[in-house]
């Protein structure tokens, strides 16, 4: 489903759903953030940044909708939680999952960075809006992310 645009993925999404009948409750409010926790994240200092509206796949999106989605993100997140939000983290995050038009939204936006989630060492030269990173997760231990740095810098 990651291949397919947003509003294909929501359409299958509700088409599996149909076909299950899943039984029980979906809890959104128990996986994420509400406005007040997300609040709080900021008066701790933590810097917040763009994951889009609906975590889109940008590079399967037109240009016209990569450009309202970042602007609104952007615009919500500065809004509810009165921080300015530079950075933007792209939704899976390969390179087949942005483009030169994605570039193009987050520099009109407003955004002055965005990551991606592959990579490694990032250089002084990087592109402002293709940084990579290292990923992590909570399953990650110390010693394969101390293993993960030194290749990197091997």
């Amino acid at each position: 489903m990651k291949r397919m645009t947003h509003d294909e993925r929501m359409n299958a999404v509700e088409q599996i759903v149909d076909d299950l009948h899943p039984s029980g409750e979906y809890r959104a409010d128990e996986l994420f953030l509400d406005w007040d926790e997300a609040r709080g994240l900021a008066a701790a200092g933590m810097t917040v940044g763009s994951h889009t509206l609906a975590h889109a796949i940008l590079g399967r999106e037109t240009a016209a909708d990569q450009r309202v989605d970042l602007r609104e993100s952007r615009r919500l997140l500065q809004r509810e939680l009165s921080v300015e939000v530079a950075t933007l983290a792209y939704p899976n995050g390969t390179r087949a999952d942005y483009d030169d038009a994605t570039f193009a939204a987050a520099r009109e936006a407003g955004y002055s960075h965005a990551v991606t989630a592959w990579g490694g060492p990032v250089s002084a030269g990087a592109p402002p809006y293709e940084i990579t990173r290292t990923m992590v997760s909570t399953s990650t231990g110390a010693t394969r992310f101390a293993a993960k740095i030194l290749k990197q810098l091997a």
